[in-house]
């Protein structure tokens, strides 16, 4: 699969974000997580490995 390659630009921003949200305890649901979980399944499952690979950060 290829992403947008200007993808890093936004990403780095929100993963910026996410993690001060955690490591400030603010927790986000998002109501739509299984919406996107289904449409984008390819999106998703790369996101899962990236969070993965952030957490043995």
């Amino acid at each position: 699969m290829e992403l947008n390659p200007h993808i890093h630009i936004g990403l780095t921003d929100h993963i910026n974000f996410a993690i001060t949200r955690l490591r400030e305890g603010i927790n986000i649901v998002n109501p739509f997580e299984m919406e996107i979980k289904t449409m984008y399944p390819t999106e998703y499952s790369i996101a899962e490995e990236a969070i993965e690979l952030i957490k043995k950060e």
